[in-house]
């Protein structure tokens, strides 16, 4: 028994996942919701089927968390006629983390830079920092990155330690800047608000 609990244990990523658990007796099976697997596959809830008497398990049902981004904007913020925010949705991309998907363009050829002191708002009100934002696929590191006119670029903001028992995203703000050239100054900061997101 004490090795199929240290089994089970290890087979639960969290225990705070652990402690949300449900268990029926009646048909053994124990139901694990939220559940990330080498924090590159995710799943709405895992299903176990325990047997006590021999201490064993087999997993009889694994529902794979939609992570699909919409193809389409769901909301569009015009930055003072030069540049257009277009927002496609947030995810869950790792057990209590979040990544929100926004495309830039720009209406010239321009510099831009994109902040981590960009903040996000669950549904129970608290309060998240980007860990980091995501540009051409790297972490952005650049004090500035180029805009070709009418060539959208997308942004990835990251937030990590997202609690699991929130349901929905009162309001995302990223930031912006504008540059007067590469690594140049910044003119203007401009923070959009996207609010009333699921995931």
């Amino acid at each position: 028994m004490e090795k199929f609990l240290i089994t089970l244990n290890l087979l639960v990523m969290s225990t705070t996942c652990f402690a949300t658990a449900n268990f029926t007796s009646s048909d053994g099976n124990h139901v694990i919701p939220d559940v990330s697997v080498d924090g590159n596959k995710n799943y709405d809830s895992v299903t176990l089927q325990l047997d006590m008497s021999n201490g064993t398990f087999r997993i009889i049902d694994a529902i794979p968390k939609n992570t699909t981004i919409s193809v389409t904007p769901l909301q569009t913020e015009l930055v003072i006629d030069k540049y257009k925010i277009d927002f496609f949705g947030c995810e869950r991309s790792e057990y209590n983390q979040i990544t929100c998907h926004v495309d830039v363009t720009s209406g010239s050829d321009s510099w831009f830079e994109t902040s981590d002191y960009s903040f996000l708002y669950d549904n129970q009100s608290r309060e998240y920092k980007a860990t980091s934002v995501i540009v051409f696929d790297k972490v952005l590191t650049n004090p500035g990155q180029n805009l070709i006119q009418g060539i959208p670029v997308r942004v990835k903001y990251i937030f990590n330690d997202f609690d699991i028992h929130a349901t929905s995203i009162s309001v995302f703000k990223p930031l912006f800047g504008e540059l007067d050239s590469y690594g140049g100054d910044v003119t203007k900061y401009h923070e959009l608000n996207f609010r009333n997101i699921n995931f």
